[in-house]
């Protein structure tokens, strides 16, 4: 309705004023906030859903129908960082006469304030830090595997109505529910996007000289294998709950590609983290766990299905491309060749599995053999 747009189109633009007068994107700004909370009904609508009208964080999809939650907790309004920051760019410094002094008073404001990270003033740049798995475009709260469960909970919900909620009876081919179901697709991967970032990362905080600490900091190997852990669930595993809706043959011939489109680019993502990873996670361990999800069906004899078949062509391709190339590190070559070799072991002693199964891995061992010829 007009009055709820009208709502809308405020928080939209009540954003692009705050660019006009200064004020940068905080993507990191909705990190500060709790997965909890933003499914406490009492604290998300008193608080608002991220502290900045500068972040991307459209809506609260985080929660849940029985949290009962009201449009004040559901999209973003002006919070406590973007009255901080008019605060500091525009107080008049009445003590001040030239840009030092200026800037000492600023500093006095500054020590006034937690700027921490676990501050709702903090600035979390994402535009040049992609680097920092807090500080993403379009998420919310401070888990981002959390934060993901409870979105494809929603939408498990929202799938099976898109034909109900999209009808209309001039709508030609299901163009209607075409769009919002692409879109709705675009939003898992959106999700896949963002835990894949928590693999490797470093964090970055902004200091002055006179702040203790370090500025950078290494994202933990516990943390990124909570986040690969939860990816092999999400798309790893093939996602039939895109497809198991009795429209989907009004969209397209074949529902396995959209699953399929997911999966392939899953696993291309997982190993464009490679140039992602740090200390805590070496690439050599990183490959292994990948691997080791990869062809679980391998190490438990099993048949492998249309779509994990899929995903380990998939790998084995990527890898042989990236081996090809010439931007890879030393220590990331030589854990790519060392997979590929041990991998390529495993294939021909291979004797479980259907004729399918089989041939499959003829032809994963007879890729990993071409890839490794030196010519």
């Amino acid at each position: 309705d007009e009055e709820l747009m009208g709502q809308l189109i405020r928080f939209v633009s009540s954003h692009e004023v705050g660019h006009t007068i200064g004020l940068r994107h905080n993507f990191g700004s909705s990190w500060t906030v709790p997965v909890d909370s933003l499914r406490n009904k009492a604290w998300v609508e008193k608080n608002g859903h991220t502290p900045s009208i500068m972040d991307y964080a459209r809506f609260n999809f985080v929660a849940q129908p029985e949290d009962g939650i009201s449009r004040e907790g559901l999209f973003p309004r002006i919070g406590d960082y973007d009255k901080w920051a008019i605060q500091w760019g525009y107080t008049p410094m009445f003590d001040a006469y030239d840009d030092e002094s200026d800037y000492y008073e600023l500093q006095k404001l500054m020590a006034t304030k937690d700027l921490t990270s676990k501050s709702r003033l903090w600035f979390g740049d994402g535009e040049t830090r992609r680097y920092d798995p807090r500080c993403l475009s379009e998420d919310l709260g401070d888990d981002a595997v959390k934060m993901s469960h409870y979105g494809i909970l929603n939408l498990k919900r929202i799938v099976p109505q898109l034909e109900e909620w999209n009808y209309s009876a001039n709508d030609i081919n299901s163009d209607n529910v075409r769009s919002a179901y692409s879109n709705l697709v675009g939003q898992f991967r959106r999700y896949i996007g963002h835990v894949s970032a928590n693999i490797g990362g470093f964090y970055n905080d902004y200091k002055t000289v006179s702040q203790p600490g370090e500025i950078y900091g290494n994202v933990s190997k516990e943390h990124s294998l909570r986040a690969l852990n939860a990816l092999d669930e999400m798309a790893l595993n093939e996602p039939k709950w895109l497809i198991n809706v009795p429209y989907i043959k009004r969209l397209t011939l074949k529902p396995e590609d959209v699953t399929a489109s997911i999966g392939t680019s899953t696993v291309q993502l997982l190993i464009s983290r490679v140039g992602m990873l740090n200390e805590t996670f070496p690439v050599a361990d990183y490959m292994q766990e990948l691997s080791t999800r990869l062809f679980r069906e391998l190490d438990k004899r099993e048949n492998v299905s249309g779509y994990r078949r899929l995903l380990q062509n998939t790998f084995v391709s990527e890898l042989a491309t990236n081996l090809k190339g010439d931007k890879l590190s030393a220590d990331n070559r030589a854990a790519i060749l060392f997979t590929l070799r041990n991998l390529q072991t495993k294939l021909k002693a291979n004797v479980a599995g259907d004729a399918t199964t089989k041939a499959h891995y003829a032809s994963l061992a007879d890729q990993i053999a071409r890839a490794l010829e030196v010519k």
